[in-house]
């Protein structure tokens, strides 16, 4: 499988206990099928793994999309925003036609090196990882550096 896209990205809350990662991948196959991989769950856990392949470019963008838009709504069920810490993707692939079109809002982190199209996700100048924010601003204490 080539890998054309991943996006990683983990919430943490000491005080809840939260520590959560989750992770897409999307790539083509040796069929030129689209592969997608979802893997989530808590740091330092077992993950659970979701695949899906198929030739239905729309559809698989389509849940790329959905569950990037779920993450946003992480400060109101686990009390803490979903952070970028990882943004790959290949220079030929036109990763921003898979990110939702009402996404996010771009606030840089100078530290962090972004891909071109990454004003289409949200980075508020994380500490974890060096990575961003998605969704609405709360407070993360877990690796924060005053």
């Amino acid at each position: 499988m080539e890998n054309l896209l991943t996006i990683a990205l983990e919430a943490h809350n000491d005080d809840l206990n939260h520590h959560r990662r989750y992770e897409i991948t999307v790539g083509r196959d040796l069929l030129d099928d689209w592969t997608l991989s979802i893997r989530y769950g808590r740091v330092g856990g077992g993950y659970q793994t979701q695949k899906f392949a198929g030739k239905d470019e729309d559809q698989m963008r389509a849940i790329v999309r959905e569950r990037l838009r779920r993450r946003r709504s992480a400060p109101k069920r686990i009390g803490c925003a979903y952070r970028v810490t990882k943004f790959d993707a290949v220079a030929e692939f036109d990763a921003s036609a898979w990110l939702p079109d009402d996404s996010i809002v771009l606030r840089p982190d100078p530290s962090f090196p972004l891909h071109p199209m990454a004003d289409r996700i949200s980075f508020s100048g994380a500490n974890r990882g060096q990575g961003g924010t998605v969704g609405e601003e709360a407070p993360c204490t877990h690796g924060v550096v005053p």
